[in-house]
């Protein structure tokens, strides 16, 4: 847990540490206090590297000097000094007093911009045992509790009567309930009306194309995208913007092998009726996405769709951990998430739609096939959720495989501040 105080001026404070800005890669100390020159790249960087410091020298009451961009500073503290160590017995002491000399200000929203990524994070972080439909399911009736929001829940009855049978397929071998979750907030008269949409596979094993252990180890995190909807969901209640109207959506099941799984070569009918031919289990994103996207697109009048899914490990080959794969044919939407992407240090690229890959996904048997060839993996499975739209012009499918979870800090929240900077600046 940390705090942070502000001061004008230096004051009689026992600082362990003073940290200064610096245009060269240099450390000088005095004593006392000690005074640390950071190299100054920018204000996301100068907070990092503070950070790290901190943690490293285990302070415990240090003071920063910053130029400007007080807002992204606190809003970076909060961010690098989340831990989760829920199940640890001996839990690291990272508290520690931040004393930033500037005049002190309402910086509520930088605050909560990061305790909504925390959340998010939080949520990613959970074990499978903890995090599965109907827990997820319950975090977003639980956040409707809280604020206010309303809430629709369809359970398996009601998404058998209504044709979800791609979802259902996915969430056939597991002896777990699968939920699809709407969750909506709306205050003023709108200036957009924006709908994001979450990858919900509480854990994927790939079915019975079974991953490697090495594939499998960390797929708690397959509901990252549902982490998201839910990351910005809590920072609506929090900043109770007004004139804005958001649509969250997921789909929450469990991928597992069994008697009763889906095969290869079973073919389902999505809720839009288009069929599907499964020629791999372990592309089941997509097969819960053509329901939950031709569902969104039939039966709500939106400005843009947006999903978030942790989709394709091609994706990852392509731009690597530090870049989510953005597809979409309208360009002023990707210029939109990509500017605001970068007031969050989130980065994205764009991606092509290519349709002389579009035509492998013809099936012989059914009207698509799930998978393809390896080749422009991360594309294909952005050209099989596009079948499943009435307009593509307004949707932007995120590929956050890459950028979902490090190995080194755990679950990232990437995306949450993206969506949340955008719907401030309105």
């Amino acid at each position: 847990m940390i705090s942070i105080k502000f001061i004008e001026k230096q004051e009689d404070i026992d600082f362990q540490a003073i940290f200064e800005p610096s245009d060269i890669e240099e450390s000088i100390s005095f004593i006392p206090p000690n005074i640390f020159k950071v190299k100054f790249e920018n204000t996301r960087e100068y907070i990092k590297n503070i950070s790290n410091m901190v943690k490293q020298m285990k302070l415990k009451r240090v003071g920063i000097k910053i130029n400007d961009e007080v807002e992204k500073a606190i809003e970076e503290l909060y961010l690098q000094h989340y831990v989760f160590d829920k199940y640890k017995t001996k839990k690291e002491d990272l508290n520690c007093e931040f004393y930033i000399f500037s005049k002190e200000k309402d910086y509520t929203i930088s605050k909560i911009l990061a305790e909504s990524t925390n959340y998010t994070r939080n949520l990613v972080n959970e074990p499978p045992n903890v995090i599965y439909p109907e827990t997820l399911k319950d975090e977003a009736i639980n956040l409707g509790k809280t604020y206010g929001f309303d809430i629709e829940v369809f359970d398996r009855k009601k998404l058998k009567d209504l044709g979800f049978n791609a979802f259902l397929a996915v969430s056939s071998g597991s002896i777990k309930e699968p939920y699809f979750v709407h969750i909506s907030y709306k205050r003023g008269e709108p200036k957009i009306k924006l709908a994001i949409v979450g990858k919900a596979l509480t854990f994927d094993s790939g079915g019975l194309n079974i991953k490697t252990y090495e594939g499998m180890v960390d797929m708690k995190i397959d509901m990252a995208g549902a982490g998201v909807v839910l990351g910005v969901f809590k920072g609506l209640g929090e900043l109770k913007l007004d004139n804005i109207e958001v649509h969250g959506f997921f789909a929450a099941c469990e991928n597992l092998p069994s008697g009763s799984a889906m095969k290869p070569g079973d073919v389902v009918r999505a809720y839009n009726g288009k069929t599907i031919e499964i020629l791999n289990t372990d592309a089941e994103g997509r097969l819960t996405f053509a329901d939950v996207l031709s569902y969104v697109s039939k039966n709500y009048k939106l400005d843009y769709i947006i999903d978030f899914a942790t989709l394709t490990g091609a994706i990852v080959v392509a731009l690597g951990e530090y870049r989510a794969g953005i597809f979409t044919p309208n360009r002023d939407l990707y210029n939109k998430i990509e500017y605001y992407g970068s007031l969050a240090n989130e980065n994205y690229w764009l991606m092509p739609l290519d349709e002389n890959i579009a035509k492998k996904l013809k099936s012989k048997v059914a009207d698509v096939k799930n998978t393809g060839d390896r080749a422009g993996g991360a594309i294909f499975a952005a050209l099989f959720l596009r079948e499943f739209l009435e307009d593509p012009n307004i949707w932007a499918h995120i590929d956050i495989a890459g950028v979902a979870y490090s190995n080194e800090i755990g679950a990232t929240g990437f995306g949450v501040r993206t969506i949340l900077y955008w719907l401030l600046n309105l």
